[in-house]
């Protein structure tokens, strides 16, 4: 549900924290499970998964964020933390979900058009 995942995000945006106690890679992870489908799975068409998936990876994007610039200034050299790599980890697996989701949303009943849109995504 929408509503719960955007509770869940506002309860993870109050700690001071992301990486410590892995705050944020918990709720990848049970953001990625929540998500997780198979393809032509009915509920993958709905209005509200869609939206789901949409939050999820901006939610995604903001943590690879924070992690852009400490593998930016140090090239090779710089060894992220156990929960810096934790949380790079689960934010690459629930962008995998995503795209798993993405390739299995049907975009429109016209067959051009849902062609086009796949390759598109």
């Amino acid at each position: 549900e929408t509503s719960m995942q955007r509770r869940l995000l506002s309860l993870v945006d109050q700690c001071g924290s992301w990486v410590d106690c892995h705050v944020a890679a918990k709720l990848l992870r049970i953001m990625s499970i929540a998500l997780h489908t198979l393809p032509h799975q009915p509920r993958a068409n709905t209005d509200e998964f869609r939206t789901n998936m949409f939050v999820a990876a901006q939610f995604t994007t903001r943590c690879l964020n924070l992690l852009a610039p400490l593998l930016e200034t140090g090239g090779r050299t710089t060894k992220l933390t156990r929960q810096q790599n934790m949380l790079a980890q689960e934010a690459a697996r629930l962008l995998r979900t995503v795209s798993v989701g993405l390739v299995s949303m049907k975009f429109s009943d016209d067959r051009e058009i849902q062609a086009d849109s796949m390759e598109h995504a």
